[in-house]
């Protein structure tokens, strides 16, 4: 069974970017367009990998990781967040709510699927 990745970015084209590198590399993908949409989704599906965008308008992607780590069953599942501001966020603050990896915009879809790929054999750890 495939892997499941949610996308979160307001960004439509990002967004399908993404998600069409990620089914080309074998993973079930589940897409949505901002935060508070991504928090439902993710309770919904149970993604094994989240990638999220920092800023959105409705929910960042900060506010999403923190509902998400509320919930011990969200304990184990990296996410990757995308961002032009990536120092905004403090590296203590990203690994209390989950956040493994920090992708700095602009991005290759490519480098995105490598890092899943990489987080879900098992590394671990914030890398700018």
């Amino acid at each position: 069974m495939a892997s499941r990745v949610l996308v979160c970015d307001d960004e439509f084209h990002i967004r399908s970017v993404l998600a069409s590198a990620l089914r080309r590399a074998g993973y079930e993908v589940v897409e949505s367009r901002d935060g508070v949409e991504g928090g439902e989704l993710a309770v919904a599906c149970r993604p094994d990998a989240i990638v999220t965008d920092l800023q959105m308008p409705r929910g960042s992607g900060l506010e999403l990781c923190q509902k998400l780590s509320g919930d011990p069953s969200f304990a184990r599942v990296p996410i990757v967040l995308l961002s032009a501001r990536s120092h905004l966020v403090e590296e203590s603050a990203m690994l209390a709510v989950g956040i493994r990896r920090v992708v700095r915009k602009p991005f290759s879809a490519r480098e995105v699927v490598s890092i899943v790929d990489e987080l879900l054999r098992g590394a671990s750890g914030v890398a700018a």
